[in-house]
């Protein structure tokens, strides 16, 4: 059944959905952004990376994920990027990853939010 998300997790996920751009520019509209709010509630964490360096966090089990999406942004302070993946229009996983892999061992934290660059959005919101 999984966890519940921290209240740093919500607050992650929740910066994400409002302020992150979204891959390749694809069109993410305002009622998109609010579906994915509407699930921030109920999401469980089913499962974790696994690499022992990053608290990457996985929401949905299974690797059937569909029509995929993402949302980024940077956490300047640990150089890490951070992805929000959408499949299907669910919320499925949050990536945070180290910038330079090649420093293997090196662990990255979650990010605090007011640690994250959000790009500029590149939809018509």
């Amino acid at each position: 059944m999984g966890r519940q998300l921290t209240e740093s997790e919500r607050a992650l996920v929740t910066a994400m959905i409002e302020r992150a751009s979204v891959n390749d520019g694809n069109a993410v509209t305002p009622e998109d952004r609010r579906r994915w709010l509407g699930q921030v509630d109920d999401l469980r964490v089913v499962g974790t990376c696994g690499c022992g360096t990053c608290p990457s966090i996985e929401f949905v089990s299974g690797d059937d994920v569909g029509n995929r999406l993402w949302l980024e942004a940077w956490d300047n302070k640990q150089n890490a990027g951070i992805l929000l993946f959408v499949d299907n229009g669910a919320l499925s996983y949050l990536e945070v990853y180290p910038a330079d892999w090649k420093e293997a061992g090196e662990s990255v934290a979650l990010p605090r939010v007011s640690d994250v660059d959000f790009y500029e959005p590149t939809s018509s919101e």
